[in-house]
């Protein structure tokens, strides 16, 4: 709960979006698109869509998804998601209690989102629309420009070329080892410290 306020978004939803679903599904560029955050939704042709598009009115998106996210959450109790979360049907548990769980555990997040931006706007109003949201929202569209390009030009057709790596020295140390992409794809679970004898392992598999 407290790093859903840290992160200006459920981290149980993170958990679907991220884990469950583009762990899964690596980008793709199906017909339909299976992955929510693929670069190529809402591209022309088959091809990505354009870094603007995806990363900067995304990130505008995100931050305005706040709003029915919090209201759902306190007031449609009837309701298992937001209008703005449907295709988390198929990422929710299939275990009975498991899911009433995740259920729960999403509505906690955002009622303390709602309790964090309380207590932020009482502090300071001020503070709260001109520093904490608008850097909340190039948080996100920065996250979304590492996105686009940690998959831009990648072939979601193979578990070797899905995603984009990057071994910049810098990078990675100020992002643990996050530069390691297409091993992270490869093995979602492995700690980011073990990632580059990762790619020692499959480092025959990348040259081909």
């Amino acid at each position: 709960m407290l790093n859903s306020i840290n992160i200006g978004q459920s981290l149980q939803a993170y958990n679907f979006t991220h884990v469950r679903n583009h762990h899964k599904y690596h980008n793709d560029n199906g017909n339909p698109i299976n992955d929510r955050s693929s670069t190529f939704l809402g591209g022309k042709g088959g091809e990505h869509n354009t870094l603007w598009n995806y990363a900067v009115l995304g990130g505008f998106s995100t931050l305005y998804s706040i709003i029915p996210h919090i209201l759902w959450a306190l007031f449609l109790w009837a309701k298992p998601f937001s209008g703005r979360d449907h295709h988390f049907e198929k990422l929710v548990s299939k275990n009975e209690i498991n899911k009433k769980k995740e259920f729960a555990q999403l509505r906690l997040d955002r009622i303390t989102m709602f309790i964090g931006l309380v207590i932020l706007f009482s502090i300071s109003w001020q503070w709260t629309l001109l520093c904490y949201l608008p850097s909340l929202l190039f948080a996100f569209i920065l996250v979304n420009l590492q996105n686009y390009y940690e998959h831009h030009g990648a072939n979601p057709e193979s578990k070797f070329t899905n995603s984009v790596s990057h071994y910049g020295k810098l990078y990675n140390l100020l992002t643990f080892n996050d530069g390691y992409h297409q091993e992270h794809h490869i093995s979602g679970g492995t700690h980011w410290s073990l990632l580059p004898k990762l790619r020692e392992r499959y480092i025959d598999k990348f040259k081909e």
